[in-house]
């Protein structure tokens, strides 16, 4: 579809490479939109080492700076981003913020922006706890945030019903995460030795460090994987790609399992495409979970998943067709799962090939990107709220 003269300006916290992060499907969609013919640009809060404007892939990133931290910080970010808003040329543009776990920076900045300039405003939520933000002090203010815009983007069935019971039904509109299936595609077998890390099974988990993954979870289970006498292969290896506060914890863990030298913390990485190349099959053991990026991408380089039932998960995989999934915090169960995968390699292609062909069909790039144009041509031609 074409979207002539439509200007976007998006509106996020944080944007910066990250694995595992709601910025990168941000900076792959306004990518996405540029290369469309939409103008679009990026306000952002300023991090050392970042220019206050520089251009990704093709798209204006502006990087405001902050004082302190917290809610004087969250003040200067907004103040900075309506001082930007306030500039002639962005009237009539849609505002699209970005919110992790409900914060509550981006959403002030497009309300304050509507009621000053009559903007329309898209506000995706790209976390999952709704409910728990529904008991805070702050909840009252964040709700009266997410109810001035136009359009709220959530990315599965769980976030879109909690808002119901919070009486934000009305807006609400499910647009799933998209993936670049031609980047994030299966290889042949030579490019896959070169990216093997172990002769052995690999298990591969892609994601910060944080307690809400339940990796602590993942190494109990990967425990009794190796300590199974039946376990099939050559010195099975995990691999967790990704950083964040749990690093430290997850290296004792493993010390007291006795299994240091079968998992891997390679840290933080800008291309991980290589590492689902070189993997036999990707975990999520997730507690909470929107709708995982990195569990799209895996499923789309045709990797087998072993996944917890939590928030978008089973809406994208559907237990042995395309993946497996287990209870979340079900140590036995997820150990079970990993050992049924590296056993049966029949059953690992067969669950790969149907992974891909589920992302080819429903959460490509440019699925999402019709959807994302299709949202705001329709707010476009209904009268502001």
């Amino acid at each position: 579809m074409g979207m002539a003269g439509l200007r976007v300006v998006m509106v996020i916290s944080d944007f910066y490479p990250t694995v595992g992060g709601g910025e990168r499907q941000a900076q792959l969609l306004a990518g996405r939109l540029a290369a469309r013919g939409v103008e679009v640009c990026v306000i952002t809060r300023r991090y050392p080492g970042l220019l206050s404007l520089e251009h990704v892939d093709g798209v204006p990133i502006y990087r405001l700076r902050t004082i302190g931290r917290g809610p004087l910080a969250a003040l200067t970010y907004t103040a900075g981003a309506l001082r930007l808003l306030a500039r002639p040329h962005w009237r009539g543009a849609i505002l699209h913020g970005h919110q992790a776990s409900l914060g509550i920076a981006p959403a002030a900045i497009t309300a304050l922006a509507k009621r000053r300039w009559g903007h329309q405003v898209v506000i995706k939520l790209m976390g999952s706890r709704v409910h728990a933000m529904a008991g805070t002090r702050t909840w009252p203010l964040r709700r009266w945030l997410l109810r001035q815009a136009d359009a709220l983007v959530v990315l599965n069935e769980p976030v879109r019903a909690a808002l119901a019971e919070v009486e934000l039904a009305a807006i609400v509109h499910r647009l799933p995460n998209g993936v670049d299936v031609q980047a994030f595609a299966p290889v042949d077998d030579p490019a896959r030795r070169d990216w093997r890390s172990a002769e052995g099974p690999v298990a591969l988990f892609v994601g910060r460090l944080d307690p809400v993954k339940q990796l602590d979870v993942l190494l109990r289970a990967w425990a009794r994987v190796l300590g199974d006498a039946d376990a099939p292969g050559q010195s099975p290896v995990l691999v967790l790609v990704g950083d964040g506060p749990e690093r430290e914890a997850l290296v004792r863990l493993a010390g007291e399992l006795g299994i240091v030298g079968s998992v891997r913390l390679i840290g933080a990485v800008e291309q991980v495409a290589g590492w689902y190349h070189g993997a036999d099959l990707f975990v999520l053991p997730s507690q909470v979970e929107g709708l995982s990026n990195a569990l799209l991408e895996a499923m789309s380089c045709g990797l087998p998943v072993v996944a917890t039932a939590v928030g978008g998960t089973p809406e994208v995989v559907e237990d042995g067709v395309n993946g497996l999934l287990v209870p979340p915090g079900d140590v036995a169960a997820l150990s079970v799962a990993l050992g049924r995968l590296m056993g049966d390699p029949a059953l690992a292609r067969q669950l790969g090939h149907a992974a891909r062909q589920t992302v080819v069909a429903g959460y490509s790039v440019e699925a999402m990107v019709e959807r994302y144009l299709a949202l705001y041509e329709s707010l476009l031609s209904a009268p502001i709220a």
